[in-house]
């Protein structure tokens, strides 16, 4: 299986989750162009890129057939190639994820804009604000340790300005909702009722349009439930994928 992050996320947002799953699956974690160890090239940066991108590691690693755990941009990236390289691709699982679109590149509430969209000031200010959006109000209340650990953590493996904004104009020059109904694999959306990056109506939108998608909601999760509540996401994807 090939796990793809959101915007300026690089593959050690998997790794709690990866840890649980490893026994059953292989993880597969990517880092996005842009992000982490990978190059953050000249723009412009697409989509449709990132997923030539994966394709090309996969074929490096003589994967013929996987199945994908997109993120946020990571389930815009798993779409292109469900899409685009119907042969190779077993399954989808799109977690806090939206058909794409400028509407969709910065967020769905004021606070969630205001903060995606920062670019300007010290960069811990600008990661704090940017996680305590991502993630449920309890989060940040209940789990205050883990918070703080998130924090420190996204300001060492913060992708480079070059990356991020290079992600970024390609999340909001891409719109999938002309092709949903190309997808033929079977698909699982989940997503969180208080996501504010991506709006819960963004992940029944995509439940209803691809075909036989099912959709599962995380009552209280925002944005990222690979953090939030690994556990629970570690069984809906065993659960998901047992059976292809």
């Amino acid at each position: 299986m090939i796990f793809l992050a959101g915007l300026g996320l690089d593959l050690t947002v998997w790794n709690p989750l990866a840890t649980l799953l490893r026994d059953r699956f292989t993880c597969v974690l990517v880092d996005n162009r842009g992000s982490g160890k990978s190059d953050a090239p000249d723009g412009p940066y697409t989509i449709e890129k990132m997923a030539a991108d994966t394709i090309g590691l996969a074929r490096a690693l003589h994967m013929d057939r996987f199945g994908v755990v997109g993120h946020s941009m990571g389930g815009l990236i798993a779409l292109q190639i469900a899409a685009d390289f119907p042969e190779a691709v077993s399954g989808l699982l799109l977690l806090s994820t939206a058909r794409g679109g400028r509407s969709d590149a910065l967020g769905s509430t004021p606070d969630a804009i205001a903060a995606m969209g920062r670019t300007r000031g010290p960069v811990e200010e600008i990661v704090r604000e940017t996680l305590a959006v991502c993630v449920g109000e309890y989060f940040c209340s209940d789990r205050a340790d883990d918070f703080e650990t998130l924090v420190a953590e996204r300001i060492e493996r913060r992708a480079t300005g070059r990356g991020i904004a290079g992600q970024r104009a390609a999340c909001g020059r891409f719109d999938f909702g002309s092709r949903l109904h190309e997808i033929s694999c079977p698909c699982t959306v989940v997503h969180g009722s208080e996501d504010r990056v991506a709006s819960i109506d963004k992940g029944k939108e995509l439940a209803r349009e691809i075909r036989g998608a099912r959709l599962v909601v995380l009552p209280g999760v925002g944005h990222m439930p690979q953090w939030e509540s690994t556990e629970q996401l570690a069984e809906i994807i065993e659960a998901s994928f047992s059976k292809i």
